[in-house]
């Protein structure tokens, strides 16, 4: 090969590897184009939004009428471990299913909310990463709607004024919120109300008292009863 094709071809390559590197640089700068992916169930549903939370890199904001998916429930729990910071508000309906993960969340540290009981119930769910991308749509997290129902889930990534509207009924949603630790339990006082408990008096403790109060008032009645002494006669 002539050494001036070699020179064209290794400044082509080298051009080709320089251009590539400034794309990525500038998708790194101001983010990949505006997307929109939907999904259908029965389907791969939980897949897509896997997908999307194993690249989470800053934060993952969770409201959720329902969470009961064991490969969802995974994935959040391995971006905190990540890193990133996850935040999970609960319907107070979902919290307390026999399928839910709630309890899950809890011994792994992720302190989920739960919507205090007056408020509006929560209809869809809604997960915000990295403050880019929305997930959202009637499909409720739950690994049995993925096989029985037909649900959706719509994925958009790069419309900032739109994230930021969802970002703001979160704030909303979560400001309404209290933690399983403030519900009070029935039955049971607080701490600072403890009192000490009189002991009450035993059977034979009483009985006996009963029975000298009632020698005395005998004795007093024996007392007064008594005859007075006749006078001496002299």
């Amino acid at each position: 090969m002539p050494l001036m094709d070699m020179l064209l071809l290794a400044t082509g390559f080298t051009g080709a590897w320089t251009l590539w590197f400034v794309v990525r640089a500038l998708q790194r700068r101001f983010g990949d184009p505006p997307t929109v992916q939907t999904c259908f169930s029965p389907g791969n549903c939980t897949e897509t939004i896997t997908s999307v939370l194993r690249r989470a890199r800053k934060e993952i904001l969770v409201l959720a009428r329902s969470f009961a998916s064991p490969a969802l429930a995974q994935a959040l729990v391995e971006a905190k471990t990540r890193g990133v910071h996850v935040e999970i508000v609960f319907d107070p309906r979902g919290a307390t299913e026999a399928t839910s993960d709630f309890p899950l969340f809890t011994e792994q540290g992720l302190a989920p909310l739960v919507l205090q009981k007056d408020q509006n119930p929560v209809q869809q769910h809604l997960l915000l990463v990295d403050h880019r991308t929305i997930i959202t749509g009637s499909f409720p997290l739950s690994q049995h709607t993925e096989e029985k129902e037909a649900s959706q889930v719509v994925v958009i990534s790069g419309y900032p004024d739109l994230f930021s509207a969802c970002r703001q009924h979160y704030q909303e949603q979560r400001a309404r919120t209290q933690t399983p630790a403030q519900e009070p339990v029935a039955g049971v006082r607080p701490s600072k109300a403890k009192e000490r408990a009189v002991p009450e008096p035993s059977t034979a403790d009483s009985t006996a008292t009963e029975s000298k109060t009632r020698a005395r008032n005998g004795a007093k009645n024996e007392v007064s009863l008594s005859p007075e002494p006749a006078p001496l006669v002299k």
